[in-house]
């Protein structure tokens, strides 16, 4: 990432933009001053209490984050999705996805994911196919915590679908 500013500010604007999208789509509110308890190091972390979870954007490359957000995660005592904006494949725009779940014994960590819209419009994270984890769980949002889940698709085409759609959701929400 480029040391100018502006740019620096346009993609961590995009980060958020990508994680509101997400907070709509599973029908969460943020809660604006519950991250004033935490040190200025997480001053743009915002936090979901339904979900006892924290949004991280990032705009760097997330696995560079871990140490902080996970010190983060245990002074909230709270789970965190970090979201990043980047170019698939494809080279069209795509988020993805971290998971940092706080237990008393630590943080855990799964990723890199990548939204995925079911049919009912339910929101999920869903392990990323090209990554080189084998055995990673899904996540679906909207519920009061985040918890481990098998993949909620069934087939690949059902898969391409709802990564289609949450991208489709993710562009709507930073072009609208």
């Amino acid at each position: 990432m480029t040391n100018d500013n502006r740019t620096r500010r346009v993609a961590e604007a995009h980060a958020i933009g990508a994680i509101l999208a997400l907070v709509r789509a599973a029908g969460w509110t943020v809660e604006k001053d519950a991250t004033t308890a935490l040190p200025l190091d997480f001053w743009n972390y915002l936090y979901v209490p339904e979900a006892s979870l924290l949004l991280v954007p990032a705009i760097e490359d997330p696995r560079t984050m871990r140490g902080s957000v996970a010190a983060g995660v245990c002074a909230a005592r709270s789970d965190a999705l970090v979201v990043s904006l980047g170019q698939g494949v494809d080279g069209i725009r795509q988020m993805s996805v971290s998971i940092c779940q706080w237990s008393m014994l630590g943080t855990h960590w799964h990723g890199p994911h990548l939204p995925w819209l079911a049919a009912d419009g339910a929101v999920w994270v869903v392990p990323d196919h090209r990554a080189p984890v084998d055995a990673q769980p899904s996540f679906r949002l909207g519920d009061d915590a985040l918890d481990l889940r098998s993949a909620p698709f069934t087939n690949q085409i059902d898969h391409r679908r709802g990564l289609i759609a949450a991208r489709d959701l993710i562009d709507q929400a930073l072009e609208g």
